[in-house]
């Protein structure tokens, strides 16, 4: 018998891992999309909101673990390509209005480096942990998914 993922718990450590460079951008995507909460309103406690909402038990659990497992599979797919993209339109606009801030170009590096590292890992958690047969498994048996 395989031993089965809290998704819940995965989900946790996944967003904890995320190098503080996209870390703070997933929060907010999981803010505006499944909490429906507006994140300028409550910045500071971003994180602690993602996890309290992501700590559901029982059905409601999983439905936290749906939506953002959805939410940040749209993020993760083609991060590096659109970056690129973005990239290419930030030169753009700072050939032609050159009191363009730089500072959003010159971090489009580091968060390439760090999306590419990222994505490999969300991609094992999404056969595993956040399969869905392990989420399957915890929507059929909701009592398994206690409190964190």
């Amino acid at each position: 018998m395989t031993i089965k993922q809290d998704p819940r718990i995965a989900l946790i450590d996944f967003l904890r891992a995320i190098p503080i460079s996209i870390r703070m951008e997933e929060y907010v995507f999981i803010t505006l999309y499944c909490l429906q909460l507006n994140p300028e309103d409550d910045f500071r406690n971003l994180e602690s909101n993602v996890h309290d909402y992501l700590s559901i038990s029982g059905l409601r659990g999983i439905g936290a673990v749906i939506c953002a497992r959805t939410v940040i599979t749209r993020r993760m797919s083609k991060a590096v390509q659109k970056l690129n993209k973005a990239e290419l339109d930030l030169k753009g606009i700072e050939e032609f209005q050159p009191e363009f801030s730089q500072r959003i170009l010159l971090g489009i590096p580091l968060k390439k480096k760090h999306y590419s590292q990222v994505v490999g890992r969300w991609d094992k958690l999404l056969k595993n942990a956040l399969s869905d047969d392990n989420i399957d498994y915890y929507e059929r048996n909701p009592r398994k998914l206690c409190e964190i």
